[in-house]
């Protein structure tokens, strides 16, 4: 790989880079249509956008991924839901009372990167609150519409 220095201010001489932040945002804009998320949701859909596309096959790298390319073994993608989708989120026995719910409605948002596990982030609406969990149960079928939008 070489590097290639481009004048300063001129986007068109970086077409790569254009087109892959490009293609970022045109999936950032469909997750967020998809899903009724809010604009507030926007950074937690680029990184998102940015974990799948890092792990999609290209032509230019011998239909390799960026990850394969990285870390030398393919990557897995069981652990990838739909953004936006419900998601009920264990509540350990420690943070709860005996009568209390043992789930808790939430809606995924992303993902986190930790090392040898699949870490969800999820956005719990009633609290405002973003959420990083493992245990955790999806239901892809229902996408969360976010009440606070018109329309």
């Amino acid at each position: 790989m070489t590097q290639r220095i481009t004048p300063a201010y001129i986007p068109e001489h970086n077409v790569i880079a254009e087109r892959a932040n490009r293609t970022i945002m045109e999936m950032v804009r469909c997750m967020l249509f998809y899903s009724g998320s809010g604009k507030e949701f926007w950074g937690f859909a680029v990184l998102t956008a940015v974990h799948i596309v890092n792990r999609l096959p290209s032509s230019s790298r011998e239909n390799k991924t960026l990850f394969e390319s990285w870390f030398g073994h393919p990557p897995s993608i069981g652990h990838l839901r739909v953004f936006g989708c419900i998601a009920y989120r264990h509540i350990p026995s420690a943070n709860r009372r005996k009568v209390d719910p043992r789930g808790q409605r939430c809606r995924i948002i992303g993902y986190k990167e930790e090392r040898g596990s699949r870490v969800y982030r999820v956005y719990n609406e009633s609290r405002k609150q973003v959420l990083i969990t493992r245990d955790i149960v999806f239901d892809e079928t229902t996408i969360m519409k976010n009440t606070s939008q018109a329309g």
